[in-house]
């Protein structure tokens, strides 16, 4: 390090501890020091509620799912005695028969795709709609209780609503965060065969078999946001029902 480069470290750090000199920034500093057991017991005393009841809400979520999963199993993925090999299909000879089964098959794979494809985007508005509305909501009781001039009185039974309508809030974000549909085959799967000059019937293959795989990964993905979502709107009106209870024992 040259002596100008020196020069510039000393000047600069020199500079910025006058800056947390005059902001009070080392004070703070060594406070925090000099007091790090009341930091951690205040650190503690106001996130320890807060993880236990977020713990409590994936118990919960968890639970739910799992029931779920029990009791409609249907819409899980393809398992592995259910998947079908294409090149063992015993399709006729004939090239135009071959050609055509394979179109109308190819097509009717497309559909299905497609109809996969627009559940989970409906899904995942259904959620956003969800979570837009609850934190309007939230927001709406906020602001009520500060303009209000008379205390509150808060009780179990509110506090089991508020805590029930952030866990649907977080249920709803993952339900739309966490999807990722396969939109089907791309030009990976027809590029070799057009290279090795193959005909069509070996490309419709290829597509067919794309279509395959997409169709049995967004099979999960429909039944898994469908379970999410279903989550998300019990735990919204068990929130309400929840509040609604302790306003009127208020009342």
């Amino acid at each position: 390090m040259n002596e100008r480069r020196v020069g510039r470290f000393l000047v600069t750090t020199f500079v910025v501890s006058v800056v947390f000199r005059l902001t009070g920034f080392i004070e703070l500093f060594w406070g925090a020091l000099t007091s790090a057991r009341e930091t951690v017991d205040a650190v503690v005393s106001f996130w320890w509620p807060l993880i236990c009841t977020w713990v409590v809400l994936c118990g919960v979520v968890l639970s739910l799912d799992y029931t779920l999963r029990q009791r409609f199993p249907i819409g899980d993925s393809l398992s592995e005695d259910e998947e079908v090999h294409f090149e063992e299909l015993d399709v006729p000879d004939h090239p135009r028969t071959k050609t055509e089964t394979l179109e109308r098959t190819l097509d009717r794979a497309e559909s299905v795709l497609t109809e996969q494809l627009r559940v989970l985007s409906d899904t995942d508005d259904k959620a956003v709609r969800t979570v837009r509305a609850e934190v309007i909501l939230l927001g709406a009781i906020a602001s009520a209780a500060q303009i209000t001039q008379q205390a509150i009185p808060v009780n179990i039974w509110m506090k089991t609503g508020g805590a029930l309508v952030v866990g649907s809030i977080v249920a709803g974000v993952f339900t739309y965060s966490t999807s990722s549909p396969d939109f089907g085959p791309g030009p990976k799967y027809v590029h070799s065969n057009f290279e090795d000059g193959d005909g069509r019937t070996d490309i419709y293959v290829e597509l067919l078999e794309g279509h395959n795989e997409a169709i049995a990964h967004n099979r999960g993905q429909v039944n898994d946001s469908g379970r999410y979502l279903f989550i998300t709107q019990i735990l919204l009106v068990g929130g309400l029902v929840s509040g609604g209870i302790g306003v009127l024992i208020v009342l």
